[in-house]
């Protein structure tokens, strides 16, 4: 019995201690040993505090507002200008307004003038090129710019606002070289291209070109080549001239000028026969020539208030007024263009008349031909809108261009205004200067003729 109860404690302790060398050995084991993953572990267990809370709390936030409040879309600025200024805001709903690193500027120069594709935006910085509310961009070349204002707060959500600005080489005013040398036109597109629908479902092209150069530009042209959907040419290019067109007389006959003073605008209306949804994309080009000549010559000014109204047949806008010539030359082809906008600042129609003066003989193309002559005197216009009643237009934001040609082959022309005074400052102008105090005494229009050809003989 003694033998018996020995061998059983034996075989006790053996089995014993196989057990714990198992155990010992599969704890030893790695989790991936196990078939388990950290991952699966960590899951399996639950989730942890510090997941769960920022889980939490970007569920609960809202991503900060951002907004360029300066400049406005489209503006430009000059190459080299240290005052010139960007500023925006960010203000985030859990955070506050924000600052510092919170707002981050980034800059990518447009290589192309294509407005309806971003294929050729290029990176100029990788990097944001400035922190906080603001930055000037006096640094960077000339070219168009896409500028974007990046807002994040403390959780790392983010928003963004962009425009897009044009930096203008800057005139050589300050060159050593002899004045008048190395000062160009520049004409550019002024704000936006407006693509319009008409009746038929054809595309109408609207907008401005403004002269931020240093001499007048002449025969100021764009031209448009639409594109379809796989960015191949639409039949041929089609282009417009700035209206507030000049007449200039050549050999050949009587063409159309398009001029644009340093500073001045000048608005494009161009209708297409083709159909709206074909045109996924457009390519455009602007080309002028340079103005030598610098002679004042004829200088024609509103002489009245411009007089909005509605015309008796149809109801659509009529803009009737007085111009007089108060140079010393007198003035060929007198016209008055208006860019009318809404309240958008949107170009909504562009309409033009000739200023009722003087029939005169061209000898140049041996022919009476009915011109808007002024020399020294008054002339009367009425510039009427096939498409706008006098509601639809803002009177402060539209303006118009006054053009002529002086008799001696110097073209000149008249912007309205500078930027944000329209037509309703004219109409402020007082009426005292609808009357001539002088009341020159007027040739016949014999005599003038003779005047006018003895001027340009000499």
């Amino acid at each position: 019995m003694r033998k018996t109860k020995t061998t059983v404690l034996i075989r006790t302790a053996v089995l014993i201690i196989l057990c714990v060398g198992l155990w010992f050995l599969h704890g030893c084991k790695s989790e991936e040993d196990q078939g388990v993953s950290k991952k699966s572990d960590y899951h399996d267990i639950g989730t942890g505090d510090n997941t769960g809370n920022s889980s939490l709390s970007q569920a609960n936030n809202t991503p900060p507002a951002v907004h360029i409040d300066r400049p406005l879309q489209g503006s430009t600025f000059t190459e080299g200008d240290s005052a010139a200024l960007i500023t925006g805001i960010g203000k985030d709903q859990e955070d506050g307004p924000l600052a510092g690193n919170s707002l981050q500027w980034w800059v990518s120069k447009w290589w192309s003038s294509n407005q309806w594709s971003g294929s050729d935006v290029d990176d100029y910085v990788r990097n944001p090129l400035a922190w906080g509310p603001s930055f000037s961009p006096g640094n960077l070349s000339s070219g168009q710019y896409i500028i974007t204002l990046i807002a994040a707060d403390s959780v790392g959500l983010s928003s963004s606002d962009s425009i897009n600005i044009r930096i203008c080489s800057k005139c050589d005013a300050d060159s050593q070289q002899p004045k008048g040398q190395n000062q160009k036109a520049n004409v550019v597109v002024q704000g936006i291209i407006n693509r319009l629908v008409d009746d038929q479902g054809h595309l109408v092209l609207l907008g401005e070109l403004k002269n931020i150069g240093c001499r007048d530009a002449t025969f100021c042209k764009i031209t448009f080549t639409l594109l379809d959907s796989s960015l191949q040419p639409i039949g041929d290019p089609v282009f417009a001239y700035v209206h507030g067109t000049n007449k200039t007389i050549t050999q050949q006959g009587i063409e159309d000028n398009a001029i644009l003073e340093p500073g001045a605008c000048g608005g494009f209306y161009l209708p297409t026969n083709v159909p709206d949804e074909s045109v996924s994309l457009y390519d455009y080009k602007i080309s002028y020539q340079e103005d030598e000549t610098s002679s004042p010559g004829a200088d024609l000014v509103v002489d009245c208030p411009i007089e909005p109204g509605a015309n008796e047949t149809d109801g659509f806008l009529k803009l009737s007024g007085r111009i007089r010539n108060r140079g010393s030359k007198t003035a060929l082809f007198s016209q008055i263009t208006f860019i009318l906008k809404d309240r958008n600042d949107m170009v909504i129609d562009v309409i033009s008349a000739d200023i009722q003066g003087s029939f005169v003989y061209l000898p140049d193309i041996d022919a009476y031909t009915d011109t808007a002559v002024l020399a020294g005197k008054k002339g009367v216009f009425t510039a009427k809108s096939l498409r706008l009643y006098p509601n639809e237009v803002d009177f402060d934001r539209s303006y118009y261009t006054l053009t002529w040609r002086d008799c001696q082959k110097t073209i000149s022309s008249r912007a309205s205004r500078q930027r944000g005074v329209g037509l309703s400052a004219f109409a402020k102008t007082s009426t005292a200067l609808c009357h001539d105090p002088g009341q020159r005494h007027v040739e016949s229009e014999t005599k003038e003729f003779l005047s006018w050809q003895k001027k340009c003989e000499n």
